[in-house]
């Protein structure tokens, strides 16, 4: 087998980077809106909300399908387990719920697109 030339390395190194670059973008944008969530507050008063409006009854369900619904409509798994996944785990702690529980709601839905 022969030896590989410089050239082929630094080609097959850039077309592996390239490709995963689409994703390391979406990463540090979803990065950039949880920090910026959580700086103005919208964590903290989805939590608010959150305790107001949900019922520990059906909590787990209810998660699984805020997620799905906003995961159809923005398309981005990634943003809605960071973002409102986030909030929704709060919600889970304060009303001492399952936290695995929750996360596989909240994966569940923000993966059923």
């Amino acid at each position: 087998m022969a030896p590989h030339s410089l050239d082929e390395l630094r080609d097959a190194a850039v077309a592996s980077v390239t490709t995963g670059l689409s994703a390391i973008f979406i990463l540090l944008a979803v990065g950039s809106l949880i920090g910026t969530w959580a700086l103005s507050g919208t964590l903290i008063a989805m939590v608010y909300y959150g305790l107001m409006l949900l019922s520990p009854d059906y909590f787990y369900m209810t998660t699984c399908l805020i997620c799905a619904v906003v995961a159809v409509s923005i398309g981005s798994s990634w943003t809605v387990a960071g973002t409102i996944g986030i909030g929704l785990m709060g919600v889970a702690q304060k009303m001492g719920l399952d936290p695995a529980i929750t996360a596989g709601a909240v994966i569940s839905g923000a993966y059923f697109r």
